[in-house]
């Protein structure tokens, strides 16, 4: 068979794999959303402090501990 035209079988097979090409797609996407939901769902779940608060507590934590050490040294 040296001929250029693809066979039936062929183009059979080649539609087959442009499908399920396009389905494992579409797989990939959907379990992405469901991913990401589920992560969101986890997360709003926690009781997570803001970073911009948690800067502010830390910041009055380092400054309450110099304090502690210089009564320590009295």
């Amino acid at each position: 068979m040296t001929d250029n035209n693809p066979t039936p079988l062929m183009e059979n097979l080649a539609k087959i794999a442009g499908t399920a090409k396009d389905k494992l797609k579409d797989l990939k996407s959907e379990i992405e959303k469901i991913v990401a939901q589920k992560i969101k769902k986890a997360v709003a779940e926690m009781d997570f402090v803001p970073k911009k608060d948690f800067d502010k507590l830390q910041k009055e934590f380092d400054k309450l501990k110099k304090e502690v050490e210089k009564l320590k040294k009295k």
